[in-house]
């Protein structure tokens, strides 16, 4: 296959696969509507940026055939990663997953700077916090730490270690 043709399949794909989501966020049940309106937002662009990925491929010239994975020890890396992370979700939360996860891939990326990598991913997390659970009212799952509270931050500690242990 060369270029041309996956590129076509790739956005015949996207948006079929933007289509498909789409009948399913269709089922959320009301008291997710904020979820459901962001998800949407999401699946038009994946529609939008597919539909100029075709258009472009039928209008583009012809390239040779495709590399498909140019670094293939960062492709594996990131994709155990990415497994990990989302298996871990329900015990640890999202904010620790997160973090753990941007911290190692970035390490194994190769980037060394241990405070721009901290700063970064606290800042991240502090934006995503701020968007999407202040302000789009998205649910994050927060794992052993699901009945945290800053008013009683040390018996909330004491739980979340107590849940912690029982893992």
């Amino acid at each position: 296959m060369n270029n041309k043709t996956v590129s076509i399949l790739s956005g015949a794909a996207g948006i079929l696969l933007a289509g498909a989501i789409y009948t399913q966020v269709e089922k959320f049940p009301e008291y997710a509507i904020h979820a459901s309106q962001y998800v949407k937002f999401l699946l038009l662009v994946l529609a939008i940026l597919s539909g100029v990925l075709l258009v472009m491929s039928f209008f583009g010239r012809e390239a040779g055939k495709p590399t498909w994975v140019k670094a293939p020890g960062h492709f594996f890396a990131t994709a155990v990663l990415t497994i990990l992370m989302v298996m871990s979700l329900k015990y640890v939360g999202f904010y620790v997953a997160s973090a753990v996860y941007m911290l190692v891939l970035a390490l194994l990326l190769g980037l060394r700077r241990p405070l721009l990598l901290i700063v970064c991913t606290v800042l991240l997390l502090a934006i995503v916090y701020g968007v999407f659970v202040r302000f789009l009212s998205v649910p994050v799952p927060r794992g052993v730490f699901d009945e945290f509270t800053f008013s009683d931050i040390a018996g909330s500690l004491a739980k979340a270690k107590a849940a912690w242990a029982l893992l």
